[in-house]
């Protein structure tokens, strides 16, 4: 119990830190990442988060609207990270989903 709630401190402590400095890109990177990393099973096409998120549960929780969401969504399919599989997010490429953060220091 103790490491799923540190985990969740972390996490939320990096998303608070990229809400001010990242595109919506980076923000729905990292949050994707995250998901992945706490809801994720690996499968020959890549990390799929167990759960199912609505484009505007994903909002909610970077501060954007759904639309901006739907966009950055639609890019990450395009670039090949992400797709989405029977309601799912399935990551595709983490690399891609790194480099919408750009530089961190």
């Amino acid at each position: 119990m103790l490491d799923a709630l540190s985990f969740k401190i972390h996490w939320f402590s990096l998303l608070l830190q990229v809400m001010g400095t990242q595109s919506v890109e980076g923000r729905l990177g990292i949050l994707l990442l995250g998901l992945g990393t706490a809801y994720g099973a690996e499968t020959e096409d890549g990390l799929l988060i167990r759960y199912t998120f609505t484009q505007s549960d994903l909002a909610k929780m970077i501060g954007v609207s759904r639309q901006w969401v739907n966009n950055a969504l639609g890019q990450f399919q395009k670039k090949g990270a992400l797709s989405i599989v029977k309601g799912r997010f399935l990551i595709r490429n983490k690399k891609i989903l790194k480099e919408s953060l750009g530089p961190v220091d």
